[in-house]
């Protein structure tokens, strides 16, 4: 995100923009195994994440929480290479993140301003590893827009009939919570960037917003017809109507 609202970059800060991904990438790894190891009989009756290494067997719990840990610890030390404000952000964002899979997840709705809080974690350190400050407004949209997307991954979650008038296991929802994690996505992934959409005065980041509305609108649709994939992510990442909007992105920041 920096790097598509920020004017000038220089090569170092794309030096350690590299190394601070890799950092991330380790330490986000080593929450999702743990999640995965403490999932484990819960994925084993999904239909799609009993495919998973841990939740097949392939991978040991003893086997998984070892690498979680070698993990952290090669990410936190990646970070020493950085400034100490990444590294601060790093240790942040792994606490909330393993508080999340090892206890906060079990409570419905707390879980989702957890989620929204790690995913801003990712975008804070963005800016803090090339010594710059997020504006206000970005955070707090990219908050509310990150609590609607971990709304989504609980919406789809809940819209599987063989879950009707059962308690998802480790989540303190039910099949009848839908409705209300749908208002929920709805209202905190529209209302305060459309806002802003209208009220900015920055061109790039109204037509950011735009192209992020538009992503986030078209897998809300999908979601509500039952047609996307339980990860999101992966959805948006294999869907022709994203790479439209990232080409117009693209373009836009080209010739601005």
């Amino acid at each position: 995100v920096p790097y598509v609202l920020v004017a000038s970059i220089s090569k170092s800060n794309i030096d350690q923009s590299i190394v601070a991904f890799f950092s991330f990438s380790l330490v986000a790894s080593a929450g999702y195994i743990f999640n995965d190891a403490l999932d484990k009989s819960a994925d084993q009756k999904h239909k799609s994440k009993k495919n998973r290494p841990i939740a097949l067997g392939i991978i040991k719990l003893s086997t998984a929480y070892y690498m979680a840990f070698i993990l952290i610890l090669c990410g936190i030390s990646l970070s020493l290479m950085l400034n100490k404000y990444f590294s601060f952000s790093l240790i942040i964002y792994g606490i909330l993140s393993y508080t999340y899979s090892f206890w906060l997840k079990r409570y419905a709705y707390i879980d989702l301003f957890i989620l929204g809080l790690c995913y801003l974690m990712r975008l804070i350190a963005g800016y803090l590893v090339i010594d710059l400050q997020a504006p206000s407004p970005l955070l707090a949209i990219a908050f509310t827009f990150f609590i609607s997307l971990a709304s989504l991954k609980r919406y789809i979650e809940m819209s599987d009939n063989s879950l009707k008038n059962q308690k998802i296991e480790r989540r303190g929802y039910k099949f009848q919570d839908s409705r209300k994690v749908l208002f929920i996505g709805l209202t905190t992934g529209f209302i305060l960037p459309a806002f802003f959409l209208f009220e900015t005065s920055i061109f790039e980041l109204k037509w950011f917003l735009l192209l992020i509305l538009m992503a986030l609108g078209n897998l809300w649709y999908r979601a509500y017809k039952k047609n996307l994939d339980d990860d999101p992510l992966y959805s948006f990442l294999t869907d022709r109507f994203s790479y439209i909007t990232i080409g117009i992105g693209l373009c836009l920041k080209i010739y601005s």
